[in-house]
C-alpha cells in the first residue's frame, strides 16, 4: 500500500517539560509529528496506526493518542474531527 497524507495541520507536542510546536500528520499508515527545528529536545514522533489503541478528545483542544507504548497528547485545531479521521483511518486499515 502506497503512503498518503489523509490530514495535516499545527500542533503541540505535550512530551517532557512544556510543549514542542510543529506540523502533526496523519496518513494511511502513521500518525506523524514533525517540531520546528527551534525546538529544544526531542522533535520527532511517530507511530503505526496498528499501534495505536485509543483516541480521544481532551479539554480543550487536546487531542490524547493511547498506543502499545504508553499516551501522547497533542493540542490541535478541530480536535473532534482529528479523533474521527484517526479512528476512520484505523479502521481502514484492519479492514
Amino acid at each position: 500500500m502506497k503512503e498518503e497524507i489523509l490530514k495535516s495541520g499545527a500542533a503541540n507536542w505535550y512530551h517532557g517539560f512544556g510543549s514542542k510546536g510543529g506540523k502533526l500528520i496523519l496518513t494511511n499508515e502513521t500518525l506523524y509529528f514533525e517540531g520546528h527545528k527551534v525546538n529544544v529536545g526531542k522533535k520527532e514522533f511517530e507511530v503505526e496506526l496498528e499501534n495505536i489503541t485509543n483516541v480521544k478528545k481532551g479539554f480543550p483542544n487536546n487531542l490524547i493518542i493511547e498506543t502499545i507504548n504508553g499516551s501522547e497528547t497533542f493540542a490541535v485545531f478541530g480536535g473532534k474531527e482529528w479523533v474521527n479521521s484517526i479512528q476512520s483511518a484505523i479502521k481502514k486499515l484492519r479492514g
